[in-house]
């Protein structure tokens, strides 16, 4: 699946729903248990770039023998502090920081078939 990307923008209360409804149509060719997997770790990541980081921020889905999720926001540069929420990210995926000139992508790969 070619990468698709989706807009972070906005209230948290309608971001994050829509961001997990958006998340289930591009993954369609995955098990139930497999996109809830995704949409969990998404969620996370979003939740996370919403509460803690500045605009612009933007989350990016890819498909191949993983499933990729990136996170990208304006800042600050700096890797996000370890809570509850990347904890679970931590269990359900391989993740990491990629820091930018203008900003950081949070990045997170789920195995398909542990998904």
């Amino acid at each position: 699946m070619p990468g698709a990307s989706y807009s972070l923008e906005g209230d948290p209360a309608t971001v994050l729903p829509t961001l997990r409804a958006w998340l289930r149509e591009q993954l369609v060719t995955l098990s139930e248990d497999a996109v809830a997997v995704v949409a969990l770790v998404g969620t996370e990541l979003a939740s996370n770039a919403l509460e803690h980081a500045q605009p612009p921020r933007s989350l990016r889905v890819s498909q191949d023998t993983t499933v990729l999720l990136e996170v990208d926001d304006g800042g600050p540069a700096e890797r996000p502090s370890p809570g509850y929420g990347l904890m679970i990210v931590d269990r359900l995926s391989h993740w990491g920081v990629r820091m930018r000139e203008t900003g950081k992508t949070v990045w997170a790969h789920i195995p398909v078939d542990q998904a």
